[in-house]
């Protein structure tokens, strides 16, 4: 039964790569909705219209590659736009505004449109539009695929070592919980998840002599498990499509006092971002089991960073995102 479960789902993710994307037509007006969706098909395009966000959320809710052709015809085209833009389950989704000739197309824009059309348009105009949007969609989705990909070698590198199993996937979580709660975009939140999720990767490189010592490391050991960061930075920099994860790998262990490594970075050359992974790297640090000392409990870690926060190495007013965080956590504190 397991090995047919996993086949169906082989097969799955196999159909939902090779289909063509879906385009879900954003347009309250049933007739000219039906125009669009004819036009639209007609160009060998599959159409789902709807009419509120919440029926694009649920027509969105699927492995499947979309844009979202938001009409605009009959005004109110920026409007649904950043309704779209504004709720969590549809915001990361790619954009396509379709409006009448005039003013209206810079507005879609600033409300947070990938791409506008007016409409009228030749039917050259408007393949070469989707075109150019889908190919930003299917980017996006590969580079989701191979980080997922980086970040299940580095899992299995950590499920060598009792002490570090799914230290980096809890960080991204973390990171991506602080990242929505400190009111990041959709889009945002993915990157800090899977830039978490991978910001350990240079240890697959440390000696395991290092990386599993029972143990404190000399100082010798110390500065070569410090080199982590440039050589995780260094090992993906090659992969094109991780560029927007390599600030978390190279900069997780930077503080906002310029104490941290590899480069020393301060204040405000430490993006919001990168600063979530960082402390939410050292918060499952520290309650986490090690060799060489007993698990630290929730509250007495955020004590602990609130003391590092009161020396400069943490921004103070990123600590009550974190206490809500663990807060709201089902599980109980504890050994991880």
């Amino acid at each position: 039964m397991a090995f047919e479960s996993s086949c169906l789902r082989a097969e799955s993710r196999y159909r939902s790569r090779v289909a063509p994307p879906r385009i879900l037509l954003f347009e309250p007006d049933p007739q000219r909705a039906a125009t669009l969706a004819r036009t639209l098909e007609a160009l060998r395009m599959p159409v789902a219209p709807v009419s509120t966000v919440a029926e694009l959320a649920e027509a969105a809710d699927g492995p499947e590659s979309y844009v979202v052709a938001v009409s605009g015809l009959g005004g109110g085209g920026a409007a649904r736009v950043r309704a779209v833009r504004d709720d969590a389950r549809t915001a990361a989704l790619a954009v396509l505004a379709i409006v009448s000739p005039g003013p209206a197309a810079l507005g879609a824009l600033k409300a947070g449109a990938d791409d506008v059309i007016s409409w009228p348009a030749p039917e050259a105009l408007v393949r070469a539009r989707f075109r150019n949007i889908l190919a930003t969609v299917r980017a996006g989705d590969e580079s989701k695929r191979t980080a997922a990909t980086f970040a299940g070698i580095l899992e299995s590198v950590e499920a060598r070592e009792p002490h570090r199993i799914e230290h980096s996937a809890r960080v991204g979580r973390l990171g991506a919980d602080l990242a929505r709660r400190a009111g990041l975009s959709a889009t945002e939140v993915e990157r800090v998840r899977i830039g978490g999720s991978l910001h350990d990767f240079g240890t697959i490189a440390i000696p395991d002599g290092i990386l599993f010592k029972r143990e404190p490391l000399t100082d010798g050991e110390f500065a070569l498990m410090k080199s982590h960061p440039v050589v995780g930075f260094t090992l993906l920099r090659e992969v094109p499509s991780l560029e927007p994860y390599l600030p978390f790998v190279l900069r997780h262990h930077e503080r906002i006092d310029g104490s941290g490594y590899p480069d020393g970075l301060r204040g405000s050359e430490l993006p919001l971002p990168l600063q979530l992974v960082s402390l939410a790297d050292a918060f499952d640090a520290m309650t986490s089991s090690r060799p060489y000392r007993s698990v630290r409990d929730d509250r007495r870690t955020i004590q602990i960073l609130e003391e590092e926060a009161a020396q400069g190495l943490w921004d103070r007013a990123l600590l009550p995102l974190l206490v809500a965080a663990t807060a709201d956590q089902d599980e109980p504190s504890g050994p991880r």
